[in-house]
């Protein structure tokens, strides 16, 4: 058993909240290799990332290799962003400069509420040249000679927007996933926040699986509802229910009516419908919050992350 050196605890991390560090480290003897094992934040030491002062006064790799360590192995939980597995390939070069044996890096794969671990795990030789690779954002197996010379093509970084696509659809479908959720409510309001978000669900759950809600009120546009039904079209069928009729917004009306009444006194210096348009946005929450409960659904919502979700 090996234990890791460095907790963060900056960002996402908190890890000497509940930890200790590991005191020392020894490379492990197996089939005539002397493995170096770090763990995650163990690599991450390097003068190049903190150029104004390192934030830990031990780097375990070269305390690994100073040990006389033949391969190196990472174990790692590496949460994604935008340029991520560049920042991971040059750092490890930059390992390999220094010490001169090659390194695997084993990478986590999936979603974990807020955080996306993209896979990607790769053997890298002594010269710094990526020999294979596994898959990303996906599980994958591997088996690699690790005496074996890079002779294939250059490897290239993800193209950064395609990435942050697939990072998302991978964290809509594990958060639904591990939630016990199979099904996603999208409340389709014809504006591009929603049709980002319906077009990622469909490809995360499939379009079986997302029900669209689109609930105008008398300060809806036309194409409210028909540039929802056009969106639901282009996503191969997705089933959308309400507004089908005209007398949706009367339905609708009696809400927001009282939700006028009751805001009146803190609005009343306003002008114009502008603030009580805003606010019926606000009152789609409830119908469409019933109906994943009707559905036994997760509601995909739009904000600051495509990925947020509600559930009753």
């Amino acid at each position: 058993m090996r234990h890791k050196s460095l907790l963060p605890t900056y960002d996402v991390f908190d890890e000497h909240r509940y930890f200790d560090p590991a005191a020392t480290v020894e490379p492990v003897e197996y089939a005539g290799e002397r493995l170096g094992i770090s763990v995650c934040e163990d690599a991450w030491n390097r003068r190049e990332l903190w150029p104004g002062q390192r934030l830990y006064r031990r780097q375990p790799v070269s305390e690994l290799a100073g040990q006389g360590a033949t391969l190196m192995i990472n174990i790692s939980a590496s949460s994604l962003y935008a340029g991520k597995d560049r920042a991971r390939v040059q750092l490890m070069q930059g390992h390999v400069r220094d010490h001169g044996v090659p390194i695997v890096y084993v990478n986590r794969v999936g979603g974990n509420d807020e955080l996306v671990f993209d896979g990607g795990s790769f053997l890298m030789d002594a010269r710094g040249r990526i020999v294979e690779q596994a898959r990303y954002f996906a599980e994958d197996i591997i088996t690699v000679d690790t005496e074996a010379p890079a002779d294939g093509e250059p490897w290239q970084p993800l193209e950064e927007i395609a990435a942050v696509h697939d990072a998302l659809v991978l964290g809509i479908s594990d958060y639904l996933r591990k939630c016990g959720f199979h099904r996603a409510v999208v409340g389709l309001s014809g504006g591009i926040d929603s049709a980002v978000t319906c077009a990622l669900a469909t490809r995360a759950l499939g379009t079986a699986n997302v029900m669209g809600v689109t609930l105008p009120s008398m300060y809806s546009s036309e194409g409210s509802v028909s540039d929802s039904r056009q969106l639901a079209h282009l996503q191969h069928e997705v089933p959308v229910t309400g507004g089908e009729h005209e007398g949706e917004i009367e339905r609708n009306r009696p809400g927001l009516n009282a939700t006028h009444h009751r805001l009146a006194p803190h609005v009343s210096s306003l002008n114009g419908t502008t603030p009580y348009a805003a606010l019926t946005s606000r009152t789609w929450r409830l119908p469409t919050l019933t109906m994943t409960e009707r559905c036994r659904a997760c509601r995909c919502s739009m904000g600051t992350s495509a990925s947020q979700s509600r559930s009753l």
